[in-house]
């Protein structure tokens, strides 16, 4: 089973202490950080994201077992932050996939590549009007929109693990159900999900792991 193991973890920034834990285990399947504001859960998220080049860390193991140790990807509460605003929900993606590959202006090699978003979108019903939704630009898409759009631009870089900062914070019931069960499906494909949550409702509606700092 594939798992993340860290132990003796500190983090400090300007001398000052920002997160201390003994021990920590992320298993396969969903992993909830959960904790008072103010207790680390992004920072947490960040350090196993790789992202924290700006603070002063330590640790005496950092396992990443049968899994890559790169940059792995990480959804934000914020995901306008991290899309081309100018272009559209296919464009999006189709650049962040083939970005730095030769193939990024193969007729051939993104047509399939379309194919494959079309398909991935329809199986998991995550819009009602797939079509108009990938031809839309982004400044057009709604919070829930975006999101998804994040998501699925992640899970491009990586079949193994997904990092979510309170990913349905202010979304609505149906776009946070949405987003959910398409968690849950990767839960199901043996990903390792960790994501920093507050909602005790949700964690109630959906099992996983708790971590709390």
């Amino acid at each position: 089973m594939k798992k993340i193991t860290i132990k003796n973890l500190k983090i400090s920034h300007e001398g000052k202490s920002i997160l201390n834990v003994n021990k920590i285990v992320f298993c396969e399947g969903l992993n909830y950080i959960t904790g008072s504001n103010g207790s680390g859960k992004s920072t947490l998220l960040k350090f196993v994201a790789n992202v924290n080049s700006n603070l002063k860390i330590n640790y005496d193991l950092f396992s990443l077992q049968e899994l890559k140790k790169s940059i792995i990807p990480m959804v934000t509460q914020n995901p306008i932050n991290s899309v081309c605003k100018e272009l559209s929900f296919m464009e999006n993606l189709i650049i962040y996939k083939f970005s730095k590959k030769k193939s990024l202006f193969s007729f051939v090699h993104q047509k399939k590549y379309e194919e494959y978003i079309i398909n991935f979108l329809k199986c998991n019903n995550l819009f009602d009007n797939t079509n108009k939704i990938l031809h839309s630009s982004v400044n057009t898409l709604s919070g829930g929109e975006l999101q998804i759009l994040s998501i699925i631009m992640r899970l491009l870089k990586s079949e193994e693990i997904l990092l979510l900062d309170e990913p349905t914070a202010n979304l609505d019931i149906m776009n946070t159900k949405k987003i959910m069960e398409l968690i849950m499906k990767l839960v199901e494909k043996k990903y390792i999900i960790i994501m920093v949550a507050h909602d005790e409702k949700l964690m109630q509606a959906y099992a996983g792991h708790h971590i709390k700092l």
